[in-house]
């Protein structure tokens, strides 16, 4: 790929390949991170949503005197 014209200039456009290269990969597994982060969030919630919803239902429901 290096000619013996312009070893420099080619060795610069490969830098600048392999930096935008790296700069996609980076930038595609902050992405999946982020993904991951809002998924697992995203369960989180749903959980404590779940767990509020049945508290509800036990206070709503009559009990006796004797908490039975």
């Amino acid at each position: 790929m290096i000619s013996m014209k312009h070893p420099d200039r080619d060795l610069q456009r490969s830098n600048w390949l392999y930096l935008e290269k790296l700069l996609v990969s980076s930038s595609h597994g902050r992405r999946c991170r982020y993904a991951e982060h809002r998924k697992s969030n995203q369960l989180i919630s749903n959980y404590r949503s779940k767990n509020e919803e049945e508290v509800e239902d036990k206070l709503k429901q009559p009990t006796n005197v004797y908490g039975n």
